[in-house]
């Protein structure tokens, strides 16, 4: 089964936490420095943005 990407991720990860019972959705929005996405014959490096001063 497929559902494609959330439209909006960061209220796909947080919806579920409010459930009594849900640990962790998996999304991770905004916890990681670095994401690995792997693809059809490539893996993709996404680096977060530095902070603004």
């Amino acid at each position: 089964m497929s559902t494609g990407p959330p439209n909006s991720p960061v209220e796909t990860d947080r919806l579920p936490r409010k459930t009594p019972g849900v640990v962790e959705p998996g999304l991770f929005c905004g916890r990681a420095d670095v994401v690995f996405v792997a693809e059809a014959g490539a893996v993709r490096r996404l680096d977060r943005a530095p902070a603004s001063p």
